[in-house]
């Protein structure tokens, strides 16, 4: 296990963050994906997915909770960005 990345080597990863790799979700109990890292955070960032979302890479052999595996995506998805309401006017 890489310890920057908690859990990672378990969902295929060899202790380094790929920035071409796919993940599967666990939603409703069925796993849905491939989705790239950058997909995956915006999943999170509009409260579609949460900490306990299970998460495995593409070829990986074990799931583990988002919350283990988003140190890692962070360190490869280009940064999400939040955006402001529209508002009339400005």
């Amino acid at each position: 296990l890489s310890p920057d990345f908690p859990g990672v080597m378990l969902c295929g990863m060899n202790g380094q963050p790929d920035p071409n790799a796919q993940y599967y979700l666990a939603i409703n109990g069925q796993p849905q994906g491939p989705h790239s890292a950058a997909m995956v955070m915006n999943l999170r960032l509009q409260g579609a997915i949460d900490d306990n979302t299970l998460i495995c890479q593409e070829g990986g052999a074990a799931w583990v909770t988002l919350q283990e595996m988003e140190p890692a995506l962070r360190a490869v998805a280009p940064p999400v960005r939040r955006r402001r309401p529209w508002t009339r006017g400005r």
